[in-house]
């Protein structure tokens, strides 16, 4: 079996290279001698320079190639001593690549060109005729389109020649009620047996399209009562813990404040240009000697990120500290709450950030106090919302209901029933009649003896027993 299969694709091989070089032949011919010139003649002169600027390069005595292709472009006449081209291999390699390269682009641009109907004004369309569906048809096998219109087809299965004619085979039929759509379309094509066929035909059952609306509606429920379980786990773990510990930061920060504005009042000169700071032991009147000394006993520190204490201020210890990631020195007063301020190169200027940081503590305390607000009344808002029930259950039971009565009306979720019992049920006496009616034509029939013969009779027999089971 593998040698026959090996003989078969060689075969369809060399059947296919005869096949190209047939078509070749065919253009060439139709060409002519001057329309081949014209053809090849630019790709020629390209691979002829090419090959000249080769020959150039290779005359170059340099080892870098920028240089040593400069160098050749700029004694290019040395390479055009001789009409003819170079026959060394390289030279020969670098003109042909030139030619087929410029012929690649040059088939790129035509193949991504728009196309223009030259000579044809513009808003001169037409209706396409037979010449123009031609290429799209299976003509060989007609059972293997689709039928459009009455002379209009679409190849379905398989490979035409040229791939430009290969279409999409989805069809979109708009019409009215009554139109035709499945007497004039549907119908015609299903009987082209060319296919496997699923059909669903929603409009022949209401509970078929009934069933596909409340489905999305339903999903659409089931995504908000999601989204609002989970509102209500996070409401639940805001009220438990988030709440709470800011809360208690909070009122923790705005104690701290009082105690430390309190202390800092009590500390502050009334006459502003009075002043009076211990660094290092040593009591300062001036702020800039005041400065200095800590910058000075800033620069001392070598430890990172551990606090060291430099002097007093107003009452409250000053720690000085080094921030490794940041890369910049800190001091902080230590009362009740810890306030930092950077500190610059400027003696002058950190004595002027440490009294502001301590004139802002009034502001940070009114913040405080209006965060700690903010976050009680979140705090009771999200008791009240945590005990609302989802909006929408009501409408999302009745659906679901409703969803399950379709269901076992359509026989969903039962293996081997029939989708043909989706109407109401045929009441039992009714189809005893029936088949008893059944019965007694056939004792007639045979008793005349004569067979049971009709047109389609065993499908016909087949679909009556379907639909009374």
């Amino acid at each position: 079996m593998s040698k026959k299969k090996g003989k078969t694709s060689s075969k369809r091989k060399t059947s296919l290279v005869k096949k190209y070089l047939k078509t070749c032949k065919k253009k060439l011919k139709k060409m002519g001698t001057t329309g081949i010139i014209k053809a090849f003649a630019p790709y020629v002169i390209l691979g002829y320079f090419g090959n000249k600027v080769s020959l150039a390069y290779r005359l170059a005595e340099e080892n870098e190639f920028i240089i040593r292709l400069m160098n050749g472009l700029a004694n290019i006449n040395a390479a055009f001593k001789s009409v003819l081209p170079s026959f060394h291999w390289k030279d020969l390699c670098i003109g042909i690549l030139a030619g087929v390269a410029f012929r690649l682009v040059v088939y790129y641009k035509i193949k991504n060109a728009k196309k223009y109907r030259t000579g044809v004004e513009y808003g001169s369309a037409r209706w396409g005729t037979g010449k123009d569906i031609e290429p799209f048809v299976d003509w060989e096998d007609p059972d293997n389109n689709i039928i459009l219109t009455k002379t209009e087809s679409l190849r379905m299965a398989g490979r035409p020649d040229n791939p430009v004619y290969e279409r999409n085979k989805n069809v979109l039929v708009i019409g009215g009620s009554g139109s035709g759509k499945t007497r004039f379309f549907v119908k015609p094509n299903i009987m082209q047996l060319h296919s496997s066929y699923v059909i669903t035909d929603p409009t022949g059952n209401p509970y078929i399209k009934e069933k596909m609306d409340l489905d999305i509606q339903v999903s659409k429920l089931k995504l908000l009562k999601a989204n609002h379980t989970s509102q209500r786990y996070r409401m639940e773990d805001d009220i438990a813990v988030k709440y709470p510990a800011q809360i208690t930061a909070l009122k923790g920060k705005i104690e701290g404040l009082k105690v430390d504005i309190g202390l800092y009042n009590a500390q502050k000169p009334e006459d502003p240009e009075q002043f009076k700071m211990t660094v290092a032991g040593k009591t300062f009147e001036d702020r800039k000697e005041a400065g200095t000394a800590i910058i000075a006993m800033c620069r001392e520190i070598k430890g990172w990120n551990t606090a060291t204490e430099i002097g007093e201020y107003m009452g409250m210890p000053m720690l000085a500290s080094f921030d490794a990631f940041t890369n910049r020195f800190t001091v902080a007063l230590k009362g009740s709450l810890s306030h930092e301020v950077d500190i610059g190169l400027d003696p002058s200027g950190n004595i002027t950030r440490i009294n502001n940081m301590l004139e802002g503590m009034g502001k940070k305390l009114e913040e405080a106090v209006t965060k700690l607000d903010n976050v009680e009344h979140q705090l009771e808002t999200a008791k009240v919302e945590v005990k609302k029930p989802f909006a929408q259950e009501g409408e999302l039971n009745e659906k679901l209901s409703r969803l399950s009565e379709l269901n076992a009306l359509l026989n969903m979720d039962e293996k081997g029933d029939s989708p043909l019992a989706m109407d109401e049920a045929i009441p039992s006496a009714s189809k005893i009649s029936v088949k008893q009616q059944i019965a007694d034509n056939k004792t007639i029939v045979s008793q005349m003896g004569q067979k049971v013969i009709g047109l389609d009779g065993p499908k016909f027999a087949k679909g009556v027993a379907i639909g009374l089971e």
